[in-house]
This record gives structure tokens, C-alpha cells and sequence, in this order.
């Protein structure tokens, strides 16, 4: 046995020893760097669903929106058209109500003047 020996032999095992860690370490790494790629990757994923997401939300709010619009329209319209059923009916009474008024005040007056007549 040589007397270096022992000591090439401990050196040898410190390499080795070394040469594991690195390669543990190492391998930690790139484990690590592959779960931070895959959770950017999920990440990227995620928001590209939730873009598409909120365009087919404002997709479908605009055409509520639009239809919203033409239900306001409507009712507009139907309410209008009945304010003017109103205002014609009112406007009708008022004219038969006024001829009805100047026949019975004609007929009055004829009446009176008949009765004044036949009086004196």
C-alpha cells in the first residue's frame, strides 16, 4: 500500500461526493425550471380562456343591450300611440260634450223665447 493512496482515495470520494451533489442539484433545477415553464404555461392558458370568456360576456351583453334598446323603443312607441288614443278620445268628448251643450242651450233659448212669446 502505497502511502499517497489513502489520500487519492479520500480525494477521489470527495470528487464523487461532489459530482452527486451537482448532479442532485442539478436535476432540482431543472425540475424546478419545468414546474415555473408548465405554471407560466397554465397561466397563459388561463388568460387566453378568460379573454375569450369576457369578449363572448360583452358579445352577449351588447345584443341584451341592443334588444334592451328596441323593448325601450317599443314601449315607447305603445305608450305614445296610447297617449294618443287618450288625447283624440278626450279631444272627441270635449266636441260632443260642446255640440251637446249648444243643442240644449239652443233648444233652451228657442224655449224661453217661445214661452216669453206666448206670455206677452
Amino acid at each position: 500500500m502505497n502511502i499517497n493512496q489513502p489520500q487519492h482515495l479520500f480525494q477521489l470520494q470527495t470528487e464523487l461526493i461532489d459530482m452527486k451533489v451537482e448532479m442532485a442539484s442539478s436535476k432540482a433545477t431543472d425540475r424546478i425550471i419545468n414546474i415555473i415553464t408548465d405554471l407560466k404555461n397554465q397561466m397563459q392558458n388561463e388568460m387566453h380562456e378568460m379573454r375569450h370568456d369576457m369578449s363572448e360576456l360583452r358579445h352577449e351583453m351588447k345584443g341584451e343591450f341592443f334588444a334592451l334598446g328596441n323593448r325601450v323603443v317599443a314601449i315607447e312607441t305603445r305608450l305614445g300611440m296610447t297617449e294618443e288614443k287618450k288625447k283624440r278620445f278626450y279631444d272627441r268628448a270635449v266636441d260632443y260634450l260642446f255640440k251637446a251643450g249648444y243643442g240644449v242651450s239652443t233648444v233652451l233659448l228657442a224655449y224661453l223665447m217661445l214661452t216669453l212669446h206666448l206670455i206677452h
